[in-house]
């Protein structure tokens, strides 16, 4: 059983592995670059397995194997191609599969394949197909436009009469009968005799031009290096010495009068352009200067409208913190006490709270509070912002957390709602809402809560 399920699982990836090979009909070339001593044995093995077109081109991989490869796999190739003829049925799937076959044996020792035992005219097959082969190579590949007027049948009849270009129509005739005149003789005068021009005249040697006295050039300026002028001075005489002096050593004219009014205008521009550079200077410091005090000073404001702002956060999240406090205090009381069927009188209750708001350091609980406020009712903070409750149902929550025994006709299982607040609200992404806080007792179980509900609003009224 084990070797069976080896040799599956082997074919399995035999198959695989050629049909990832073989996925195009010209795909043989590219097998035979891959084909191993262990690859023949494996594809020997499976070859029950494969299909007529997977051993086709195997078949034909092997025809693109080179001599020394054909070599090296010589026993490997027979044994396949022995496992083949063994193995192929007589399908019409595996025709191809057995021609192949047929016609390479003795391909491991010749490395050449035998058509001939699958047909035995095979060679008058062949010469037939090189023949027409030669015969359509023969013919030229690029027939020009005027080929098919080539062949004069197929050339359209001609209807109208050929003319004879070039000949003459009439011939042509003298007038009145006569002879035409002959062109008078051209006769040459003053030639001259053609051997007198064959001589040519013997010309006489020209005449020696007069000898001139030779051309002295004229003297050049002396010229005397930088560096040795001082020493030509001292040895030539005064007219030469006046040539060669500096001209930057000589005394410079007395300027007049124009030339300074010049010189005085230019430094006076000079002057001012100086004076306007220095006051442009100190006006742009002076700017930048202002421009970074006004920046210093709205950056103090700023900082300070961000103090005050945190400050009066600050204190508004202590109120909302200690007013919190108070009326969570006074709900676990009044719980505490709803449980043990006890109730802490009204009296008390304001009492406490009024402590609260007296004590010494009140300043530093309520920051901006000076003189409180006090409901005489205990419940004072459980109505803190309800506008909608009716002085009724204000009356039914009292008594309820007093602990008193109570109802409503309009409870349902003991469960009772009563509106307190309706409040019109808008989100960061400008969307109207209606808040609702109900306030829901329990006269069964002697339980309450508060609920808050939102629903969103169309128009708001």
């Amino acid at each position: 059983c084990w070797s069976q399920l080896t040799r599956l699982k082997r074919s399995m990836d035999v198959r695989r592995w050629l049909s990832q090979k073989l996925d195009e009909p010209w795909s043989a070339y590219r097998l035979s670059g891959s084909l191993t001593n262990d690859i023949l044995d494996s594809i020997a093995a499976a070859v029950a397995d494969l299909d007529g077109t997977t051993i086709t081109r195997v078949l034909l991989a092997l025809l693109h194997l080179k001599p020394v490869q054909v070599r090296e796999f010589q026993v490997n190739i027979e044994a396949l191609l022995h496992k083949c003829e063994a193995t192929l049925p007589n399908d019409e799937t595996y025709e191809w599969a057995r021609f192949i076959l047929r016609s390479m044996k003795g391909f491991s020792k010749s490395r050449r394949i035998d058509i001939e035992h699958n047909r035995p005219d095979i060679r008058n097959h062949v010469d037939n197909i090189l023949l027409s082969t030669e015969q359509i190579e023969m013919r030229p590949w690029m027939v020009p436009a005027e080929a098919k007027f080539l062949d004069p049948s197929l050339l359209p009849p001609i209807t109208n009469q050929r003319l004879k270009h070039f000949a003459i129509v009439a011939p042509f005739e003298f007038g009145s009968g006569s002879a035409p005149e002959p062109a008078p003789p051209v006769v040459i005068e003053n030639r001259p005799d053609p051997a007198v021009m064959r001589v040519s005249p013997v010309k006489a040697p020209p005449a020696l031009a007069p000898r001139l006295p030779p051309r002295v050039p004229p003297p050049t300026a002396r010229s005397i290096e930088p560096f040795k002028r001082r020493m030509a001075i001292k040895t030539m005489g005064l007219e030469d010495a006046a040539q060669l002096q500096d001209r930057s050593k000589r005394p410079r004219p007395v300027e007049d009068g124009r030339r300074k009014e010049k010189l005085d205008l230019k430094k006076q521009e000079r002057e001012e352009k100086e004076q306007k550079r220095i006051e442009e200077r100190d006006l742009k410091r002076k700017k930048k200067e202002d421009d970074k005090e006004q920046k210093r000073l709205e950056k103090e404001f700023q900082k300070e409208q961000r103090n005050r702002f945190l400050t009066e956060q600050s204190q508004q999240r202590e109120r909302e913190m200690m007013d919190k406090a108070v009326r969570e205090a006074a709900e676990a009381v009044v719980r505490q006490n709803a449980q043990t069927g006890l109730m802490t009188p009204a009296h008390l209750l304001a009492q406490m709270q009024t402590g609260l708001f007296a004590a010494p350091d009140a300043s530093r609980l309520f920051p901006g509070v000076s003189e409180p406020v006090v409901d005489s009712s205990p419940f004072a903070s459980m109505f803190v912002g309800a506008n909608a409750v009716t002085p009724s149902d204000r009356k039914l929550i009292e008594d309820f957390l007093s602990g008193q025994s109570c109802g409503h006709p309009d409870a349902q299982n003991g469960v009772y709602q009563v509106i307190m607040s309706e409040n019109y609200v808008q989100d960061a992404d400008l969307e109207n809402y209606m808040e609702v806080v109900v306030f829901e007792m329990n006269f069964q179980a002697g339980s309450w809560r508060k609920l808050k509900r939102r629903k969103k609003i169309t128009q708001p009224t």
